[in-house]
C-alpha cells in the first residue's frame, strides 16, 4: 500500500512539471466501482462482490484516432460466497463469506476513437496480488480422504491461497475535451490463481477473476479542444 501512495505521489507530480502535452501525452487519474468474482471449478457457491478501484493514468495518443493508455490500479477484487450452498447468488437460508482479494492491476489498453469523443478499448492486464483475506463460517478443511487438514477460524488471511493474476479487457468510454474520462470495462481473467493445496485436492482447479467496473477520472494535462 504504501509503494501505490508514493507511485501515485510520482505520477501527478510528473504532472506538473512535464511539458507532457507537447508530446501528445495526458496525466491524470481515475477510479471507480467494480464488480468482481472468481470463475471456474470452486468448491463453494460464489457470485458478485463488490468494491472500488483508482489510480493514476498515462495516455499517449500519437495518433488521431489511436491512444496507448497504461494505468496503475488498485483494484479489490474477491467474490461471496455460500457455505454447503447449491444454485447461484446469495440464498437467506444459508451461511455467507466473503473472499477479499486485492490487487494492484496495470492495464495497457489500446484506445480506438470510432467518433470523438467515444472510444473502445482493449489491451491486456497483469494483477500482482497484494493481500487476500478471508471472512465466513469456522469450520474444518478435510482431505479427499475425510482426514482433518486443519481449521478455519472465520477470519483468516489468505494471501498464499491465491496467485497474481493476467486479464484480457474491454469496453468502451468518452474522452471530453475538458479532460474528463468515463469507462466501461470487462476484465476475463486468463490465469488461473488457485494456489490452496486443500482446494486443489478437492477438485478446484482452474479458478478465474472476472468482473465489471465503471471507471471516471480526469487528465490534468489534456489538449485543448
Amino acid at each position: 500500500m504504501r509503494t501505490f501512495f508514493w507511485l501515485m505521489v510520482f505520477w501527478l507530480g510528473a504532472a506538473l512539471v512535464t511539458p507532457a502535452q507537447h508530446l501528445g501525452i495526458s496525466l491524470g487519474a481515475q477510479g471507480g466501482l467494480t464488480t468482481y468474482g472468481l470463475a471456474g471449478k470452486i468448491t463453494r457457491n460464489t457470485y458478485g462482490k463488490l468494491g472500488f478501484c483508482g489510480g493514476p493514468v498515462v495516455r499517449w495518443q500519437p495518433l488521431p484516432w489511436l491512444a496507448v493508455q497504461p494505468e496503475l490500479l488498485l483494484t479489490q477484487q474477491g467474490a461471496g460466497y455460500e457455505a454447503g450452498a447449491s444454485g447461484k447468488g446469495p440464498s437467506p437460508n444459508a451461511q455467507q463469506g466473503t473472499i477479499a482479494l486485492t490487487y494492484l492491476n496495470v492495464p495497457v489498453l489500446a484506445k480506438f476513437y470510432l467518433a470523438k469523443p467515444f472510444h473502445l478499448l482493449a489491451g491486456p492486464q497483469l494483477g500482482f496480488l497484494l493481500k487476500g483475506h478471508e471472512v465466513g463460517p469456522p469450520g474444518y478443511y478435510l482431505d479427499a480422504n475425510n482426514q482433518l487438514r486443519g481449521v478455519f477460524n472465520g477470519d483468516d488471511d489468505v494471501t498464499a491461497h491465491y496467485g497474481h493474476d493476467f486479464s484480457v479487457v474491454v469496453g468502451g468510454g468518452a474522452d471530453l475535451p475538458n479532460g474528463l474520462t468515463f469507462s466501461l470495462r470487462l476484465a476475463y481473467g486468463l490465469r488461473d490463481v488457485n494456489r490452496d493445496d486443500w482446494e486443489r485436492e478437492l477438485g478446484s482447479t482452474g479458478i478465474y477473476n472476472r468482473g465489471i467496473s465503471l471507471v471516471a477520472g480526469y487528465f490534468l494535462k489534456h489538449p485543448k479542444a
